[in-house]
């Protein structure tokens, strides 16, 4: 890789491609599909603004599953492209930061497209959070994570995870504490996968929602 990105933070970013029945399906149980594919493009809308709106030093990856003409229409001209891999999330995470750091960078954090309350000013707090901590990670309410980040590639912080599970965050600052890395931890938000959460974001005042 260009010397030019060696400095660079990077942010990972993955989404798929918004196709009907393939995107939140837990949610699609409770609300058929065409719905739920409506709410995933909300919140690939939410995510990819966010995203663009970091800071231009920041190298922006698109890490996409599906097909990438699907996502051609989406605010994507200012992302790297990169086709996720076979695997569970976790192999697939791992992937991408091996990659990041293979590239040459200092820091790098991931994200998905769950979370609604994602901003450009989460993310890059999230990078300022790297320059005194080893990894940071934003738990989301359901007991996961909506954000990862760290300063160098760690297999380990996805081997044998709880994926999808409640206890995914306490079992990943468990393996980052194990290994004597410094965490720190962005505010908790709420991610969108189930019919409870989508009533929550529609009942938030502080949220904008147009049926």
């Amino acid at each position: 890789m260009e010397s030019e990105s060696e400095s660079r933070s990077t942010l990972m970013v993955f989404v798929k491609s918004p196709v009907a029945g393939t995107v939140k399906t837990r949610l699609a149980a409770s609300i058929g599909d065409a719905e739920a594919l409506s709410v995933y493009e909300r919140l690939l809308r939410i995510t990819l603004n966010a995203a663009e709106g970091c800071g231009k030093d920041i190298r922006k990856m698109l890490w996409y599953s599906g097909e990438w003409d699907g996502l051609k229409k989406w605010n994507t001209s200012r992302f790297e492209p990169c086709r996720q891999p076979e695997g569970d999330l976790g192999e697939r995470m791992d992937a991408a930061f091996r990659d990041a750091f293979r590239d040459g960078a200092s820091k790098a954090v991931i994200i998905g497209s769950d979370c609604p309350y994602i901003t450009a000013h989460v993310i890059e707090e999230a990078f300022d959070m790297l320059d005194h901590h080893d990894v940071v990670i934003g738990p989301s309410m359901d007991g996961g994570y909506y954000l990862l980040g760290s300063t160098a590639y760690h297999p380990w912080i996805f081997e044998g995870m709880p994926w999808s599970s409640s206890g995914l965050l306490e079992q990943t600052i468990k393996a980052v504490s194990g290994h004597g890395r410094r965490y720190r931890l962005l505010h908790e938000l709420q991610d969108v996968d189930t019919e409870e959460d989508l009533v929550r974001w529609q009942n938030d005042k502080t949220q904008r929602w147009e049926p």
